[in-house]
């Protein structure tokens, strides 16, 4: 019984192991897309906001 109980702690262990390490590999947001994405909403943007835009999402994203 023993056995079985260390097992079942090893696998649910290691299965919070990769669960975290999947959650560390996500794919950084693409700002420079979201702020096209936004000019076609909003209209067009001067390239000073369309650097703005990126800038602030970056800075918000930890990029």
């Amino acid at each position: 019984m023993k056995k079985v109980l260390l097992s079942l702690a090893f696998v649910l262990a290691t299965g919070s192991l990769v669960n975290a390490n999947t959650l560390n590999n996500v794919d950084p947001f693409d700002c420079i897309g979201f702020a096209f994405e936004l000019e076609v909403v909003f209209g067009e943007m001067t390239y000073e906001k369309f650097l703005e835009v990126v800038e602030r999402c970056e800075k918000f994203n930890g990029q």
